[in-house]
């Protein structure tokens, strides 16, 4: 193998290859990337940032395993990099190995307690798996890493929702709501949240509100129409399940939706 004659760290990008970092950045051009790539693995196999970058390619690409060699050549030449760990949990969550994946994202954050990407990377993956106390103590070190993501505080809020738990999530939601109004599916999240509470009118409210800037979501109409139809306006329920099904006209319940229909209209 190739070794760089400089005094630079080993595995550290050298003084030809910058250039190559920064066209790198720059371009659009997938097969442009691939090339700057090889040309610096060429002369550098072992270049942990040129294998990283290649990582990076082959995943988008959907090249899984080119993807896992590629970046287990750079965290071998730099194994405190916590950003290749972090790459490697996205390689390997893509491939459908989420609890190898964790791990991954476990040692970048181990490498670097700070790293809030890691962290809400770690919530999701609980989250997903229905590790609901572990997943919210995941997303809040990742807030506090960066108390900005409100997108966390929604995260937050749906592990407290799955887990049964609808007052908390509300206040998490709520408190997503104050950080960044313009969050997507928030008030959808607190409609379900108030309907599992049997709070009907704070429900509908809610999902009002989210399809007056998304009119197409399916299931925010489907919701509406069982919430109405908890209050006994039989008229709006009507019109909110027929929206519904002219949004998910393939939907599996829709039999027992033109039901509701039938009998509602009654």
């Amino acid at each position: 193998m190739l070794r760089p004659r400089s005094s630079r760290p080993r595995g550290a990008a050298g003084p030809t290859a910058g250039w190559r970092w920064r066209s790198l950045r720059c371009t659009s051009s997938r097969g442009t990337s691939t090339a700057l790539l090889q040309g610096v693995l060429k002369t550098e196999p072992g270049n942990p940032e040129a294998n990283f970058w290649m990582a990076r390619v082959n995943g988008k690409k959907g090249e899984y395993s080119l993807a896992l060699e590629s970046i287990r050549a750079a965290i071998d030449r730099a194994p405190t990099r916590a950003n290749y760990h972090y790459e490697l949990g996205h390689i390997l969550r893509d491939n459908g190995k989420l609890p190898e994946a964790v791990e991954a994202w476990r040692q970048a954050v181990k490498l670097d307690p700070g790293y809030a990407d890691a962290w809400e990377a770690i919530g999701q993956a609980y989250l997903e798996s229905g590790r609901f106390k572990e997943a919210i103590a995941a997303f809040d070190a990742a807030l506090k890493a960066d108390p900005s993501r409100a997108r966390v505080l929604g995260s937050i809020g749906d592990a407290h929702f799955q887990g049964g738990k609808w007052k908390d999530a509300i206040d998490s939601y709520n408190a997503a709501l104050k950080a960044d109004p313009n969050l997507p599916g928030l008030y959808y999240r607190l409609g379900r949240a108030y309907s599992e509470m049997s709070q009907y009118d704070k429900a509908i409210g809610f999902y009002q509100r989210g399809l007056q800037s998304k009119p197409d979501d399916a299931m925010a109409w489907y919701h509406l129409g069982y919430a109405l139809k908890e209050k006994g306006k039989k008229r709006e329920a009507v019109a909110a399940f027929q929206n519904y099904l002219a949004k998910a006209p393939d939907a599996k319940d829709k039999k027992d939706i033109e039901d509701e229909i039938y009998y509602l209209s009654k």
